[in-house]
């Protein structure tokens, strides 16, 4: 008996050591097998509307994630154009000298539309190792950005960057204007400079109107890498792991704040409202730390944007204007100077014309009727409610002097104990103007509206 039961003790110990074996086998041949995976990896990274350096950077990262991993191929798909403080040179270096195969593709586009791309962008797609464009697609100029416009040093070197030209013709020397088929000559003559291809060889290797078409497409094609010529072999698109690069939350929300002005623009005014409420508040709570989580937010939007520092200034001068005539209870000319400065600074808020990089006319309403709404209506109820329930319903008022803030004619606006009333002029013989001492006599207690008479007639 005790022999058979070591026996069994013996076979259950070998088939536990059997299973632990199979395991680490299977565990490590897995690894291997991920290992191998990694040749057979397509990353695609969309690189789709106006792009900021920290969407560039991310860009750039990839590209060379893949190249370290020794990943098949990268697949820019691009679409639009523009970019805010990018160094074009610097991701166009990276995709061009990048030691894994790089496509480009523009697309795919809607039924009964153009995608067009340009700017950064086609300097993007023009420096691909594989370039590919879906039906309805095209590319426009790199150099300038608009036909017919002024070339510049950074657009000279851009095309230089790209095409490896020593001696650019006349035409891009700054000043000079350059039109839209002159630019594409250009950039054919840079291509041919760089491939070593014949006058009439291809910018574009392909229409393809899908991901796995790309892939399918690459077979066959010969690319030069600074590791070599390599000659790629993608016939079975679904041999191929295909993966859709993710940038992330804190990615997303560093290009949309550096991209798009509105955004930071109202994130800006918001934030100072919620941290001048606070200030009437005793305490610090939860008003005052979400004005600095979305100042903090408004400020890297003002490093990443061209911002105008004049329109900048005269914008905060404007809100400071607005809040200090909150403190001191009036509807005076701090109100409508800060209103004035506030328009004005939205408006100054971009730094030059820049189409696409605008705060629209609909949101400059909307940020300065309603900051003026909020600094002259909302903290004016706020105040008051801070003063308990008499004090908020005006019956505490009775008797009190108070300040005509906007001329009684016969209602206005009076400043009594340190807030904002509406009042009318009971005994009406005209405009009792700003500036003239008043008693409150009475008040509306459901339309909190307080009746008040000259100082002079009591």
């Amino acid at each position: 008996m005790t022999t058979s039961r070591r026996a069994s003790g013996s076979r259950r110990l070998l088939a536990f050591l059997l299973a632990t074996l199979g395991l680490a086998l299977l565990v490590g041949g897995g690894a291997v097998s991920a290992e191998q995976d990694r040749t057979r990896i397509v990353d695609v990274v969309e690189v789709i509307g106006r792009i900021d350096s920290s969407y560039a950077d991310y860009v750039i990262d990839q590209i060379e994630l893949a190249e370290r991993e020794d990943h098949a191929a990268v697949v820019l798909r691009v679409i639009g154009s523009g970019s805010v403080k990018v160094d074009d040179v610097r991701l166009v270096t990276a995709i061009r000298d990048a030691d894994v195969p790089v496509a480009t593709w523009v697309g795919p586009v809607d039924l009964d539309q153009t995608e067009a791309v340009g700017g950064a962008h086609a300097a993007m797609w023009l420096a691909g190792d594989v370039r590919f464009v879906a039906n309805g697609a095209r590319v426009r100029s790199v150099v300038p950005l608009q036909p017919g416009g002024q070339v510049g040093d950074e657009d000279r070197a851009v095309v230089r960057e790209i095409g490896g030209l020593e001696d650019l013709p006349e035409i891009v020397e700054p000043g000079g204007e350059i039109t839209e088929k002159r630019a594409l000559d250009l950039e054919l003559a840079a291509f041919v400079k760089r491939t070593g291809a014949d006058p009439d060889g291809r910018i574009v290797d392909g229409t393809v109107n899908s991901i796995d078409d790309v892939i399918r497409a690459l077979d066959g094609k010969r690319v030069s890498l600074p590791s070599g010529p390599r000659t790629l072999q993608f016939s079975d698109a679904l041999a191929f792991d295909t993966r859709i690069a993710n940038p992330g939350l804190i990615t997303r929300v560093r290009r949309s704040l550096g991209t798009t002005p509105w955004l930071v623009y109202l994130l800006l005014l918001i934030g100072a409202g919620a941290l001048v409420f606070e200030m009437f508040q005793p305490g610090f709570g939860p008003s005052g730390y979400t004005g600095v989580v979305l100042l903090v937010l408004a400020a890297y939007g003002l490093t990443a944007l061209p911002v105008s520092p004049l329109g900048l200034a005269v914008l905060v001068a404007g809100v400071a204007m607005l809040s200090l005539d909150v403190a001191r209870g009036g509807l005076g000319l701090l109100t409508w100077g800060g209103t004035a400065a506030l328009t004005a600074g939205s408006v100054l808020f971009v730094d030059g014309y820049r189409p696409g990089l605008r705060v629209g006319w609909p949101v400059i309403a909307l940020g300065v009727i309603g900051s003026w709404i909020f600094y002259v209506v909302v903290m004016t109820v706020v105040l008051r409610a801070l003063r308990g329930s008499d004090a908020a319903n005006g019956v505490a008022l009775v008797g009190l002097t108070g300040e005509v803030r906007s001329t009684l004619n016969p209602q206005g606006h009076v400043l009594v104990d340190g807030a904002l009333w509406r009042a009318r002029a009971l005994e009406w013989d005209g405009p009792v103007d700003a500036g003239t001492r008043v008693t409150v006599t009475g008040v509306d207690t459901e339309a909190l509206i307080l009746d008040v008479e000259p100082v002079h007639q009591v």
